[in-house]
């Protein structure tokens, strides 16, 4: 709940989410059988599925509210792979998952929100490389008022970007902002080479703020 509602300070926040499955996951691995992890209600063994699910989960979650990465298929195939040793692993260390071709194929999805959540976070949070720093202008904003809202700007051809896109951003920086005015956007290339940028108001908006 700490990372999915109010993740303050932010890298704590994400390493507390990270380290959990890995916990549980250990713990599967070292019991021999003495916990499981897929929450079977009719199983008598402790149940490791909660830290290992909801903190992935939130992971997830905030990486993709809070993250902008400039190309997404290098990150979804290291999701992919990531996710699917993770299976292995767990298949392996439970005894009784062996022959369960529906808890593996669940097991593989909570593990690939898992896997893209860390691998994210651990990309940006890690990263200290100096950033390409571009301007460029606000076309459009809106906002998307769903089961929550989401904020987005549309915003004009930048660096590496030869069309215009909608990025998500915060609802702070959704009200400071308007259609006409700058943006800053700095580029970075991630701890694992997985660019990524993150969107400020630009120099004249800045200084009018």
């Amino acid at each position: 709940m700490w990372a999915w509602i109010y993740p303050n300070p932010y890298p704590l926040a994400m390493l507390a989410a990270g380290v959990l499955p890995l916990i549980a996951s250990v713990l599967l691995a070292r019991s021999h059988g003495l916990y499981q992890i897929e929450g079977r209600r009719n199983d008598a063994r402790p149940s490791l599925a909660v830290a290992f699910i909801l903190p992935g989960c939130a992971l997830a979650y905030r990486s993709i509210q809070d993250l902008h990465f400039l190309e997404w298929k290098p990150l979804l195939l290291a999701t992919l792979a990531l996710a699917a040793l993770l299976t292995i692993f767990l298949a392996q260390s439970d005894p009784h998952f062996h022959n369960r071709a529906v808890a593996a194929i669940s097991t593989f999805f909570i593990g690939s929100m898992y896997c893209y959540g860390a691998i994210a976070q651990f990309d940006v949070l890690a990263d200290r490389s100096t950033p390409g720093t571009y301007q460029t202008q606000i076309l459009s904003k809106r906002a998307d008022n769903g089961r929550t809202t989401s904020y987005y700007l549309q915003v004009a051809p930048w660096g590496p970007r030869h069309d215009s896109e909608e990025i998500e951003v915060s609802h702070t920086l959704y009200l400071a902002l308007s259609p006409g005015q700058p943006v800053s956007i700095r580029l970075y290339s991630g701890a694992l080479h997985l660019p990524w940028f993150s969107v400020s108001p630009g120099a004249t908006s800045a200084a009018n703020r």
